[in-house]
């Protein structure tokens, strides 16, 4: 079974991440860290965030299931 664990940082990288899934999209399971799901971020640190990452990435891993 082959694993992945990433830190998205909320998605400032969205075309990054979403290749790099793209390529290992075979991959048992991911386990992502920072993933914003529709919402509204204020903080400095996250200026420039992908607020529908989540949503980004489950049309990207169409044969997985996502849990929040």
């Amino acid at each position: 079974m082959k694993e992945i664990c990433l830190n998205v940082a909320g998605g400032k990288r969205t075309d990054q991440i979403l290749s790099f899934i793209g390529e290992n999209q075979y991959c048992d399971v991911f386990c992502f860290q920072k993933v914003f799901n529709h919402g509204i971020c204020t903080r400095p640190v996250f200026e420039g965030a992908n607020m529908d990452l989540y949503s980004d990435i489950q049309n990207q891993l169409d044969k997985h299931t996502g849990f929040l």
